[in-house]
């Protein structure tokens, strides 16, 4: 996949979101919007710095597995998927970067809270970053 540069230069309009964000490639990673690539940048020198470890980019949270109803149908896991994982003083932090959070991640927010309780997750507003 080409960089927004690229795109740009090519004369074409880079992806967008529904909510008009721009996605961004670094490290391998494709990120939704570049506040949230913002993000990941500060992280990448704060793990460097030495006050944050294993930064992790999109971990996956279990929230349903996979089952078969009664009546024979497939139904598919649930997962939430956050922006970033790292730790602080031994203590898992996880962290979503949203402008404009929606039903279902709020739906989703609150589910894997609920479920792991021992981990410290923390909703970054786009403004913020």
């Amino acid at each position: 996949m080409k960089s927004i540069q690229e795109r740009l230069a090519e004369g074409k309009k880079p992806g967008r979101n529904k909510h008009g964000a721009i996605k961004v490639q670094d490290d391998g990673y494709t990120f939704d919007s570049q506040v949230e690539h913002c993000r990941y940048v500060d992280l990448k020198l704060v793990q460097a710095s030495g006050q944050i470890s294993r930064l992790e980019v999109h971990p996956r949270f279990l929230l349903q597995k996979a089952y078969t109803a009664r009546d024979g149908e497939k139904v598919l896991k649930i997962e939430y998927v956050s922006d970033f994982s790292y730790f602080e003083d031994h203590q898992r932090i996880v962290e979503d970067v949203k402008g404009h959070p929606t039903d279902v991640f709020k739906l989703k927010w609150k589910w894997v809270r609920k479920l792991y309780p021992f981990i410290d997750f923390r909703l970054v507003a786009a403004k913020n970053v």
